[in-house]
């Protein structure tokens, strides 16, 4: 039986996806590939879950139950400064309203086609960030 590869972008090729996706995709990506988060802690970020002053995210519970502290590297301090923020955001509001896990993964999964990357997943972007660290 043969073995699963393990797939990651190169430097280019985020360069290629980040600049082909939709607006409101472009910081999902900045944020998965640059924390290793999974798509469904990103979605359901609040605003509260953000330390800015510390730059880092407080992930209250994973998929395993747990919760962990992720630190924030320049691009995700940028994918987050990019995002609506004003004096009507409420603390329990999410970063990305509206915004489910599945239209997450069609919007990627198209963008990917579009510009030619091959059998690469959104979660494959918790790899990419594993790998460049």
């Amino acid at each position: 039986m043969q073995g699963l590869c393990v797939r990651y972008l190169q430097p280019t090729e985020l360069k290629v996806l980040i600049d082909a996706c939709l607006d409101w995709l472009q910081p999902i990506i900045a944020l998965a590939v640059s924390t290793g988060m999974r798509r469904s802690e990103i979605v359901g970020l609040r605003w509260m879950d953000v330390d800015l002053l510390h730059d880092r995210i407080m992930i209250p519970q994973t998929k395993n139950g747990e919760g962990w502290i992720v630190y924030l590297n320049k691009l995700a301090q940028s994918a987050i400064a990019s995002l609506p923020f004003n004096e009507n955001t409420n603390p329990t509001d999410k970063l990305f309203r509206d915004i489910t896990p599945e239209r997450v993964s069609v919007a990627f999964r198209r963008t990917c086609r579009a510009v030619g990357i091959v059998d690469f997943r959104f979660h494959d972007l918790r790899h990419t960030a594993a790998s460049w660290l």
